[in-house]
């Protein structure tokens, strides 16, 4: 088993043995990790909307021994009581359950609504569902199911077994290659370039709900993190103005 931790930055902290680091955008950081998103079969050059998921899409594609796979950030790792998962949490979850994810984040405005306010456009939506419709039409339904619930799996975290990593990620990059014919990332600035990475969080929960997968919840840790309460008034100002943003586009 490994967990990966994705990062762009150190981590100062001592990590479990079955913990990896890997490297995003790697080609243009200065930084050591276990593994680097910009050799073999890889998508390095898409990180700045992809986020993380350059990270995923190269384990999936050039690292092979794993009868498990987890996904952790940086600043964010699955922990029971503050201690981080370990292998011997991860076998008994799933020897019972199918996937490990983040507890899940409740939302006073539905799922659809909540992305266009934070993330993105109306438009994408469709576009979305565009994709889902060439791509994988059975999951078309769950698709609207997830964009009228109000609760989402965040931060596109996870912990499950190899084969089923490999089934979700052919069927998520398909879907975000189709995507990209639609949707020009590069046109959009700041946070909400990172519209793939955005998009895959929502994907997540399609998948895992259409799959009828048995979902252990597990805390988020944060570690690192330094919240002023400047940068706590800033957060919410931004939240209200891009409330009003999505509303009108």
């Amino acid at each position: 088993m490994s967990i990966y931790v994705v990062t762009h930055k150190d981590i100062d902290i001592v990590l479990p043995s079955e913990y990896r680091r890997i490297i995003v955008n790697a080609k243009n950081k200065k930084i050591e990790g276990e593994l680097y998103d910009c050799y073999g079969d890889n998508i390095s050059n898409k990180n700045d909307s992809y986020c993380e998921l350059t990270a995923i899409y190269y384990i999936w594609k050039n690292v092979n021994h794993d009868d498990y796979v987890g996904i952790d950030h940086y600043r964010r790792f699955f922990a029971f009581n503050d201690q981080l998962l370990n292998k011997k949490d991860v076998e008994n979850i799933l020897e019972k359950n199918d996937i490990i994810l983040p507890k899940k984040i409740h939302f006073w405005r539905k799922v659809g609504d909540q992305y266009c306010a934070t993330c993105g456009y109306k438009s994408d939506l469709l576009k979305i569902e565009k994709a889902i419709q060439t791509i994988a039409p059975e999951y078309l339904e769950t698709y609207k199911k997830v964009l009228n619930s109000h609760y989402m799996y965040a931060y596109n975290m996870f912990v499950m077994k190899r084969d089923d990593f490999n089934d979700y990620c052919e069927w998520l990059f398909e879907i975000l290659f189709e995507l990209e014919k639609t949707i020009d990332a590069s046109k959009r600035n700041g946070y909400f370039r990172r519209v793939f990475g955005f998009i895959a969080e929502r994907l997540l929960n399609v998948y895992v709900l259409y799959k009828e997968y048995n979902i252990y919840e597990v805390s988020v840790r944060y570690i690192g993190e330094k919240v002023t309460l400047d940068s706590k008034i800033k957060s919410k100002v931004k939240k209200i103005y891009d409330k009003y943003r999505g509303m009108q586009l």
